[in-house]
This record gives C-alpha cells, structure tokens and sequence, in this order.
C-alpha cells in the first residue's frame, strides 16, 4: 500500500513538472492546449495548473479572441519568481549572466579580471558580480543560485578543481570562489557546461558532441541528454587527441595534439591577439591570415571526422572560434564529407548559439533545472 502511494504521489509530481515546464517553454497557452501538447487529460492539466498557481508559479493571462464559442482561458508562467547568476571564470575575465525560472537570458556582461588564486581576486570577483547583479533591476531576493563554470578539471563531488591548465593551479577547493558571494553555488567544467547551454537549441536524443575551440580546446559528450563524464571526470578532453605524430608541440608536452593546431590562440596570435580581427583580415581576404584559416579547417575537419567516427552523433562547434564559424560551416561540412567513409552530408555538424558566454548561461542553468526537479 505504501509503495502505491509512494508511486501516485511521483506520478503527479512528474505531471506538475511537466506542466510547468510547458507553461515555461510558451508565452502563453490555454489549459487545452497544454493538454493536448502534452497528451494528458484536461482535468489533470486544471489541477496542476490550480497547485502552480496555488505555489506562484502561474497566473492568469487573460483570454484568447472568441471564434464564436466560449473564450478560453490562458496561463503564463511567473518565470521571474526563480533566477540563477552564471558566472563564467576565464584567465583574463568575469563573464556574467542573469538567467529566470524559464531559462531567458535577462542580462549579460563580461568584465576584464585577471586570474590570480589570493584573497583579493575572490574579493573582486564577489563584487564584479553583486554590481552586476544590482545593475540588473532584479530584487536580491529572487536571485537564489550560482553557477560558476571554471575551465579545468572538477571532482563534482568533493567541489574540487584537479587541475587547471589556464589557471595554472591544481588540487584547489572551489568553494574559495564562493566565499562571498549570498547564493547556493553549484561549480562546472566550462565545456561540460557550454555544451549543456547548447543542448537546448537541439534535440536532447542520442549522443551529441560539444566541441569547444576556444584558448585551449576542450569539449563534453551527452549521451540522451545526460553528461558522460568519464570515470576521471576527464571525459570530452579532445583537445589531446593525436592528429599527427611527431607534429606541433602541445601546452602538454606531447605532439601532435589537436590542440596544437585549433587553439584559438592559433588565429588571435596572428591578428595582433584579436580574434575579431583575424575573422575581420579573412572577411577582407587578407592572404597571410587565409593560409592560416585553410590550414586550420584542414585540422578541424580531420579532428571532426574522428569524433562522429567513435560517437556517431550530432556535433557543436562552440567556444570562441565557433561563434564565428557560421559563413564557413558548409566548405568545412564538404571537407569533412571527403574525409567520410560512410558518405555522410556533414548535415551532424552544427554551430554553437553562443560566442562568449555559454559557459555561464550553461553554469546557470544547472540549478534552475534542479530546482524544477524538486517542485
């Protein structure tokens, strides 16, 4: 008897979930189409929507237009009941995002810091975030996480980073990033978390890829939409895959790494330190900077290839390179069909929806969706 209703009572905290999170994915809806969308019975859907707007997570919206029967009702959600702050750590910068209930990026900003593990970051950083925080018009009240991504390796479990090439730092507790700061935080590796962000842009089935061409190259694989970690937490490391023995010497120490030859550093380097003006030279067609470009599509279509080769999955090129990446994704897409034994369109290789940011918009997230788990 206990285990039936320990069964019923989960079956209508699933049905609330995913109500709420129907009402969260439209503007407006009214309780029949969400029935409908969601292949549950109307008296289901009016008593779901009747506890959500019991808890304030619902309102009235009004009605829509008669088409000469009864009018009917329409719902929103409050999305701004809930927000999360994503805080995204790089070598040379805060990035900051302010993400609601719905998952709707409110504001951004990405302010020059540089990384230094003292007292005196932590404190900048606590301060960089609650101005930007203040900035943002939101009552304090209603911000009640963090999500701070950090490019390294986490053990999730003891909030710890093992090592951290761009930090140069290992074996450091993360709750040293916390420490000032008013909110449950939560921590994430930023590719693992970037690639999450992008993961709402695309179906969630079967296995998806983000490969993250940023300063070092990095990535995360999701498997059905859950993260595949691997056993080290170093799962998604692409960046050390060997495109050529003996080749370019990798920040490693070995050679050959696919790294050596898509960093972003690879293009920036070549402009002055600007990625922007590299994309800039290659837009006016520069010849130098071209040569450059052509070699490292070369290198990204054989790394590419590789990837759908083991996961046989979606791919996302993300990170600072992919957000620019878009003009140049259907010669890349014929590139990497030369190299494809099976003869595939290249049609699994996608480009990131975010330049800068996703790692924060993808950190904050996180416990947004926990905190929906838990309603």
């Amino acid at each position: 008897m206990k285990k039936e209703l320990t069964s019923t009572l989960q079956i209508k905290r699933n049905n609330r979930r995913k109500v709420l999170r129907y009402i969260l994915s439209h503007h407006a809806i009214s309780r029949q189409e969400i029935a409908q969308g969601l292949g549950i019975s109307t008296p289901t859907v009016l008593q779901n929507v009747n506890e959500l707007m019991q808890m304030g997570f619902v309102r009235d919206a009004g009605q829509y237009e008669s088409t000469g029967g009864r009018k009917a009702g329409i719902v929103a959600a409050n999305a701004d009941a809930v927000y999360s702050v994503g805080i995204e750590i790089t070598r040379n910068h805060i990035g900051m995002v302010l993400v609601d209930l719905g998952g709707n990026l409110v504001c951004e900003s990405r302010e020059n810091c540089v990384y230094c593990n003292h007292a005196d970051y932590y404190r900048q950083l606590s301060t960089t975030v609650e101005h930007f925080t203040q900035q943002s018009g939101i009552y304090c009240e209603r911000i009640r996480y963090a999500g701070i991504s950090i490019p390294g390796i986490l053990d999730r479990e003891k909030k710890a980073i093992t090592d951290s090439h761009v930090l140069e730092l290992a074996h450091l507790d993360c709750t040293v990033f916390q420490e000032n700061l008013p909110w449950q935080c939560s921590f994430e590796n930023d590719a693992n978390a970037a690639g999450y962000a992008e993961l709402r842009d695309l179906s969630a089935e079967g296995t998806v890829i983000y490969l993250s061409l940023s300063n070092s190259v990095g990535g995360a694989i999701y498997q059905n939409g859950v993260l595949l970690p691997g056993s080290e937490e170093r799962g998604g490391e692409f960046g050390h895959m060997r495109l050529e023995p003996e080749g370019k010497l990798c920040y490693c120490g070995q050679k050959g790494c696919f790294d050596a030859y898509c960093s972003a550093l690879r293009l920036s380097e070549k402009a002055g330190g600007s990625l922007e003006r590299f994309f800039d030279g290659i837009n006016r067609e520069n010849p130098e900077l071209m040569t450059v470009w052509q070699d490292y599509l070369h290198w990204l279509s054989y790394a590419v290839i590789n990837l759908r080769m083991i996961f046989d999955g979606k791919i996302i090129l993300g990170g600072y390179v992919g957000g620019y990446l878009a003009p140049y994704l259907d010669p890349l897409r014929t590139q990497v069909q030369k190299l494809d034994p099976f003869g595939h369109a290249g049609d699994y290789l996608f480009c990131g929806k975010y330049r800068q940011l996703a790692s924060a918009y993808g950190a904050a997230l996180r416990p947004l969706d926990t905190y929906l788990e838990s309603i």
